[in-house]
């Protein structure tokens, strides 16, 4: 998915080819690699979703959900690359489309909620949107995109590493705490144990879980290479230890590894972990088929 019209930074273009280019040699499973088409025109009637590009996004984002929802009919594991976090409605869209009546559940690990809405974005980009959509908030064209039966409830929705959050998103989430949220600071101070116990019980009454990773959500440290970093991030080893849990339980369905920004990567830092992710996504996948 090389597009960053969410994020209007068009580097994030180059983000899927970079990071299939640093995934050589640490994969043989990648069997196949689709790019979405993201070519297009913001002209929408619309004033505010043409400024945002969010007839642009729609589109590319209904693309995204056909290919994931076929990917799924075929059993096959959809690991979709960005660009920014915004094809994160697509995959669900997809999700749920292809897998109607089951228990579904999104783990989003991201230094933000990602549940802004037009009324509530200080930024007006996409990418702080898709979460609020995958639950049916905000602007009608983002959250169209999820069917009202499809939509995630908020007890369906496991926050993780987030440390940067706007006076919106913070009033959503003291709403609704059924909504799993873990703090990156949370999360540093209680311990991995203490994460994953939680996200035991919030992953035993589901069926089938979307993970949904912005780079961002790692420390800059480790992974300087994306759009907005936020200090006091996750340590990879959270990432790997979350990665078990959903592997082990044999629950994931779909990944999005999105918000690489290679023009901020230092020595190839980020691409590396990304690639990791990604090869551990596959290596699970194709030893699920075997």
């Amino acid at each position: 998915m090389p597009h960053g019209l969410g994020a209007e930074e068009p580097g994030l273009v180059e983000g899927p080819g970079a990071l299939l280019a640093a995934l050589r040699g640490q994969s043989a499973g990648l069997s196949a690699v689709e790019w979405v088409d993201v070519a297009g025109e913001d002209n929408g009637a619309d004033p505010y979703a043409r400024q945002h590009h969010l007839d642009r996004i729609f589109r590319i984002n209904w693309r995204l959900a056909e290919r994931v929802a076929a990917a799924r009919v075929r059993q096959e594991l959809p690991i979709v690359l960005g660009g920014d976090h915004s094809v994160a409605i697509g995959t669900w869209a997809g999700l749920s489309r292809a897998l109607p009546g089951r228990r579904l559940g999104v783990l989003w690990i991201d230094a933000h909620p990602d549940l802004n809405t037009p009324e509530t974005t200080p930024s007006h980009h996409a990418h702080g949107m898709p979460l609020a959509a995958i639950v049916g908030r905000g602007h009608p064209l983002l959250a169209g995109l999820v069917p009202p039966g499809q939509r995630a409830t908020p007890q369906q929705v496991a926050l993780v590493g987030i440390r940067s959050i706007d006076p919106g998103e913070a009033a959503f989430l003291a709403e609704h705490p059924e909504l799993v949220a873990l703090p990156a600071a949370e999360i540093q101070s209680r311990g991995s144990d203490w994460m994953l116990a939680r996200l035991r019980a919030w992953l035993a009454p589901l069926e089938a879980v979307h993970l949904s990773l912005d780079l961002d959500a790692l420390d800059p440290s480790w992974a300087p290479g994306v759009t907005t970093p936020v200090a006091r991030g996750l340590r990879p080893a959270h990432v790997w230890a979350m990665l078990d849990l959903v592997l082990g339980q044999g629950k994931l369905v779909a990944a999005d590894v999105v918000e690489y920004l290679p023009r901020r990567d230092r020595a190839g830092a980020t691409a590396e972990l990304a690639a990791e992710v990604v090869a551990r996504l596959v290596e699970k996948a194709v030893g699920s088929r075997q």
